[in-house]
């Protein structure tokens, strides 16, 4: 049986790559309707591909956030211990 603190992180991270999922379907289907727009007004030159471009460079931002985070939560862990033994020593201090 998982620890709560190690379920609550599973949790998070099972949201956080069914929030990209559904960012990923959103920016397809916003490209696609871009593409049709483009088609439909002007066949000359096609503007759809730069905003069709953004949308995916932020999700690959996105995926590599998600996708990461054992990095980050290495990082947030170590931070975390730091304050906890500052407090610990700022108590031990006024305790004296």
């Amino acid at each position: 049986m998982p620890t709560p603190e190690a379920y609550e992180r599973a949790s998070a991270r099972a949201r956080a790559r069914l929030k990209l999922y559904k960012q990923g379907a959103v920016s397809l289907l916003l490209a696609l309707l871009l593409a049709g727009i483009n088609l439909a007004t002007f066949r000359g030159r096609w503007w759809f591909w730069w905003p069709a471009l953004g949308l995916g460079l932020l999700w690959g931002i996105n995926a590599v956030r998600v996708y990461n985070h054992r990095r980050f939560e290495t990082l947030e862990e170590r931070l975390l211990q730091e304050e906890l033994d500052k407090e610990e020593r700022l108590r031990n201090i006024l305790d004296d």
